[in-house]
């Protein structure tokens, strides 16, 4: 696996990092705001639509921007980039330590290098 994370296109991962739910596009329109209001669902029932929406899918892009930094993590160690990934590629860097501690429904992280 560790091989496999190695060779990935690592401006993908950037990308992943960088990425908001609520800025994908979808074939249809009426797709995206189905999955955009079935995201919403996991949002607190008490608050108003938009304000659940607003909640889940800020909880769901942490969960995905973490996601992609533990991916880049080995990476990012064995080039001494992990508070600056994707600086090397000519691009603004981004802290991964900074993406994994925005996941607040992380609790644990286990990594193997």
């Amino acid at each position: 696996k560790l091989v496999r994370e190695k060779r990935f296109p690592h401006d993908l991962l950037l990308k992943g990092i960088r990425q908001l739910l609520e800025e994908g596009d979808c074939y249809l329109k009426s797709d995206r705001n189905k999955i955009l209001s079935f995201i919403a669902e996991d949002g607190p029932m008490a608050d108003a639509f938009q304000v659940r929406k607003a909640k889940a899918l800020s909880k769901a892009n942490r969960s995905l921007n973490s996601y992609f930094a533990v991916a880049a993590w080995p990476y990012a160690i064995e080039n001494d980039i992990v508070r600056d990934f994707g600086a090397e590629a000519g691009q603004h860097g981004i802290s991964l330590i900074d993406a994994l501690r925005k996941d607040k429904e992380r609790s644990k992280l286990k990594l193997s290098v």
